[in-house]
């Protein structure tokens, strides 16, 4: 048997929104606590988010396919006309990806939801919530052809990791459990960067996380600026730019803040009576993490957060409402009388897994 060195692991979050490179933040803890030396790669504010949580690691830039928002709408048709450059990122991403597994020599890849980061000379791990992509309302049709491909591509990994509970009780709903789960899945229960925060939040204050693509992340900061000035309520809102490196403002009762790390988020949602933000998957594993009360907005013409919000809605956990339907002063009120999100304990599913992927990596480099 041949020595080996220590196992090298690149972690590659897709820049869409923070919640995927946020999602990502256990996953590194876990990699660092298991022995492995990490590496983390991506582009624009979801790099910038692991660059700032983990200084220490060295990081690659990976330009990959970052779509917008329709401004009409019509975002069947905005999605369709970006198929030519998803085949392009996903080529592109996978051929500067082999460069650097060449001379990193990376023995371990974990992408989340960047299906071109892959190699035949590492064992690949997709990170991702959506085996079954909701397709819009106006156009079911298209549901069939993007879930035949998505599962063709989830089948060329090694793995699928899917952060949720596995049984009955979970949060993605028939987006990580539908009917048919490809071979390869593995649930390894939600994944949070956050702690559960203490319950005495005693200051009365309304906390708003902004994140997601633009224009949309843009409109919505607008809509609350204005409203939120209007409320006679202590208020912060995360503006979810990590790219801004100060950026701090105080308004009356109202202050905004570029971005903040885990240990000030998790300082932010101890001291609010309600967190207003979108119906991401990310957000979702967060609120199921910490507890409390919240008040969604899913992101227009995003099938996943509209799906996911009417779904929390109706099980009574925490109220919803569209983005031009918004009203504060009324919806607040309405939220704090729905349930909440009970903080449930931090599972040990992850490790687990780790340890044995971990065992598998090191019996196949003494071969």
């Amino acid at each position: 048997m041949k020595s080996r060195h220590q196992l090298h692991a690149l972690v590659c979050p897709l820049d869409w929104g923070l919640g995927h490179a946020s999602r990502c933040v256990p996953l590194i803890q876990e990699l660092l606590s298991q022995g492995f030396k990490v590496s983390i790669a991506g582009q624009g504010n979801s790099l910038e988010l692991l660059a700032r949580e983990f200084p220490e690691l060295e990081r690659f830039s990976i330009r990959g396919f970052s779509p917008t928002y329709s401004k009409s709408g019509n975002m069947t048709g905005k999605m369709l006309g970006l198929i030519p450059s998803f085949i392009f990122y996903t080529l592109y991403e996978n051929y500067i990806l082999s460069r650097i597994v060449k001379v990193q020599k990376i023995d371990l890849i974990i992408s989340d939801n960047r299906y071109g980061i892959i190699n035949k000379k590492t064992k690949n791990i997709l990170l991702l919530h959506q085996l079954q992509i909701q397709p819009p309302a106006n156009a079911k049709w298209i549901g069939i052809p993007i879930n035949l491909v998505n599962k063709l591509l989830i089948r060329r990994f090694d793995e699928c990791w899917i952060p949720d509970y596995e049984g009955d009780d979970n949060l993605g709903g028939i987006l990580s459990h539908p009917e048919r789960i490809p071979s390869n899945v593995s649930y390894i229960g939600p994944l949070s960067r956050l702690d559960k925060v203490n319950d005495s939040r005693t200051k009365n204050q309304i906390l708003a996380i902004l994140s997601g693509p633009e224009p949309e992340r843009s409109n919505l900061e607008s809509i609350l600026i204005r409203q939120l000035t209007q409320l006679n309520k202590k208020s912060t809102i995360i503006s979810g730019k990590p790219d801004e490196k100060i950026r701090q403002s105080e308004d009356n009762n109202l202050s905004i803040i570029a971005f903040a790390d885990t240990k000030m988020l998790n300082e932010l949602i101890s001291q609010s009576e309600i967190i207003i933000c979108r119906s991401g998957y990310s957000s979702i594993m967060d609120l199921d993490r910490v507890g409390g009360k919240a008040l969604l907005i899913p992101t227009p013409g995003q099938t996943e957060q509209e799906y996911l919000a009417e779904r929390i809605k109706n099980q009574g956990i925490a109220y919803s409402i569209e983005q031009n339907q918004l009203k504060l002063d009324t919806d607040i009120p309405i939220a704090m009388t729905f349930n909440g999100f009970k903080s449930r304990n931090k599972q040990s599913i992850l490790s687990t897994r780790m340890e044995s992927l971990k065992s598998s990596l090191l019996r196949t480099s003494e071969i």
